[in-house]
């Protein structure tokens, strides 16, 4: 590969090459903690493609990975061939594949909280920092572990607090609220205020991992 290259041009290409395979070894060895951190969910999409946009055990590939609570979090987005017009001066969020999709129960559990009353962001230009969760629900499984879903769709929310579900029940749609500069699911799971690993039909994911279901 350096055969017809300058020095400084070979310099150039071992930096980006040693700098590339830290960040392959990194994404191979990060998608999951302990064993004894991990939460076994259903995946909280009936079907479709999606795309992790951010996970994993290291905060090169998992921003949330700063974030105690939500060191083992997830955005998903969805994976799809949708033409997007990046030149507009406005995007909307129906422009977004994973817009709307219906979201569900990933337990059988009790609502803990829900809230449904921040309107959706406008994509790439705004965010609510103050309500950085958003329209959003929160599930306490009968394992005990508690899941976090935020930036649903306002008028989205299915349950109430209190309200008892069983997995693969709908609870609202992904939206663009809160602390969120595109639709995704923001997703994360905890135990006594812990962070856990998830673990969806058996698999981890970190980012840039695509799911089928």
């Amino acid at each position: 590969m350096f055969a017809n290259s300058s020095p400084k041009e070979k310099r150039i290409a071992f930096i980006l090459f040693l700098i590339f395979g830290i960040l392959d070894i990194v994404s191979l060895a990060s998608s999951a903690g302990s064993t004894k951190d991990i939460a076994e969910l259903e995946f909280p999409f009936k079907s479709g493609e999606y795309l992790v946009a951010q996970g994993g055990n290291n905060p090169l590939i998992n921003y949330h990975y700063l974030y105690y609570a939500q060191k083992y979090a997830l955005d998903i987005t969805k994976y799809c061939l949708k033409e997007m017009n990046f030149s507009a001066k406005i995007l909307n969020n129906e422009d977004f594949c994973i817009w709307n999709e219906p979201l569900v129960a990933v337990c059988d559990g009790v609502i803990k909280d829900a809230v449904d009353a921040f309107k959706d962001n406008v994509p790439i230009s705004e965010m609510d920092k103050k309500n950085y969760k958003g329209n959003h629900v929160e599930l306490h499984c009968n394992s005990g572990v508690d899941v976090i879903y935020a930036h649903l769709r306002l008028s989205s929310v299915l349950v109430k607090k209190g309200e008892l579900v069983i997995k693969g029940k709908q609870i609202g749609n992904v939206g663009n609220s809160g602390n969120s500069s595109e639709p995704h699911l923001h997703i994360q799971a905890n135990l006594n205020k812990a962070p856990l690993v998830m673990k969806f039909n058996g698999h981890s994911y970190k980012r840039n991992d695509l799911i089928k279901i």
